[in-house]
């Protein structure tokens, strides 16, 4: 610690003296009043006389003050410029999601010329705009790719009963959907070939005694592919029936083409079918031209017949797939067949993802092109070479 002293003529110019000779962090340690003449016989004088000193303390104290203070300065001039750059990157992010939301729109759109429905739409376009690999990405191909893939992912296939055939496969559906020429290509494909030592034991029973024509129908099938084909009315009767062909490899049973409200027909299908073991697989076998609110009201219908999977028929007769797509997505059941026309039994394709990609319209994306999946190729359930045996009229 250092002490000096300096007079001045007053108090306030003994500290601006002080100061003026050593700086801001000087401390008086004590004043002294002087009273002198200069002269004799001339008046008394005062002079004020400042002791004071300096800390090492005080000085160190200082400088870290001056050296806070600039650091400061020097931190507020990076946070500054941190938040310009954020407030670039949010303009950016903002910029890329308003043209991420202006193609997306597009390919909604799209979906609704393909029938999709709104909920189905919606949910698909939020999927897109949440889709974290897409937060920059304002490529219309890449956005319809990764639609093409949502697409697929709700669309579920039965590639279990493609790959193995059950036991017992019972067709249900209301009136006019084709379950009787359905059946008719189902057992020419597992019993009807040209290629016998393909051909498996295949037996058809009908439990519809009301539609004569379809009875008929089905009878003209049996006979022409020499496949046995009985009518039953009872549980009795048709637990005979899958007794007596116990040995077969497959057996059909056609019901019947009723409208699901008319619940004397539903209880008695519900009856008959009781009889039905365990490893049955029962499908519903549901029109392409339907609507869908009609088909989903089907399907509820049908629910308690143990409904496994779907036939979809009848795909001739329509061009906009997206309705089904939004209704098998949204009751979350897979599709075994589809078919495509009239003719027995080449009209028979197990259903594929790739079949329903490649019906959408209004998508510039090749679907076989695609990197993220295959969706297998919908192949014929016979081999092309053999003819057709029959003409359905698809009335079943």
């Amino acid at each position: 610690m250092e002490f000096f002293t300096v007079k001045a003529p007053t108090y306030e110019a003994a500290v601006r003296k002080m100061r003026e000779q050593y700086g801001d962090f000087v401390k008086i340690h004590s004043k002294k009043i002087i009273n002198k003449r200069r002269f004799p016989g001339f008046s008394l004088h005062t002079e004020v006389e400042l002791t004071g000193y300096i800390s090492n303390s005080d000085v160190n104290s200082g400088i870290g003050g001056v050296n806070q203070r600039e650091n400061s300065r020097i931190n507020v001039e990076e946070l500054l410029s941190e938040l310009d750059t954020v407030k670039s990157q949010l303009a950016l992010k903002e910029e890329n999601r308003q043209r991420k939301q202006s193609l997306i729109e597009k390919i909604g759109k799209t979906l609704q010329k393909n029938d999709f429905s709104p909920e189905y739409i919606n949910d698909l376009c939020n999927r897109l705009m949440d889709d974290e690999e897409l937060v920059s990405k304002n490529d219309l191909l890449l956005l319809e790719s990764k639609t093409l893939g949502f697409i697929a992912d709700s669309i579920k296939i039965d590639t279990a009963a493609q790959k193995s055939i059950p036991k017992i496969l019972v067709l249900m559906g209301p009136t006019g959907v084709g379950k009787t020429t359905t059946i008719a290509k189902i057992a020419a494909i597992h019993g009807f070939s040209h290629n016998s030592s393909h051909n498996k034991k295949v037996a058809i029973v009908t439990i519809d005694n009301y539609r004569i024509g379809a009875r008929n129908q089905i009878e003209t099938f049996g006979d022409i592919m020499s496949i046995p084909v009985t009518t039953v009315n009872s549980p009795l009767a048709l637990d005979g029936f899958i007794k007596e062909h116990a040995d077969s490899d497959l057996i059909l049973i056609d019901t019947i083409g009723k409208s699901p409200k008319d619940q004397d027909i539903y209880d008695e299908m519900q009856r008959i079918l009781s009889v039905c073991a365990s490893n049955t697989k029962f499908c519903l076998t549901l029109s392409a031209s339907m609507k869908s609110t009609d088909m989903i009201k089907t399907i509820d219908r049908f629910l308690s017949f143990r409904i496994s999977s779907i036939i979809l028929t009848k795909f001739d007769e329509t061009e906009i797939l997206g309705n089904i797509i939004s209704v098998i997505s949204r009751k979350q059941l897979p599709v075994l067949y589809i078919t495509t026309g009239q003719k027995v039994p080449q009209d028979l394709i197990y259903a594929s993802k790739g079949f329903f990609l490649r019906t959408l319209k209004g998508f510039a994306v090749d679907v076989d092109q695609l990197t993220f999946g295959e969706f297998g190729a919908e192949k014929p359930s016979i081999d092309p070479a053999d003819n057709s045996i029959f003409d359905g009229d698809g009335q079943g």
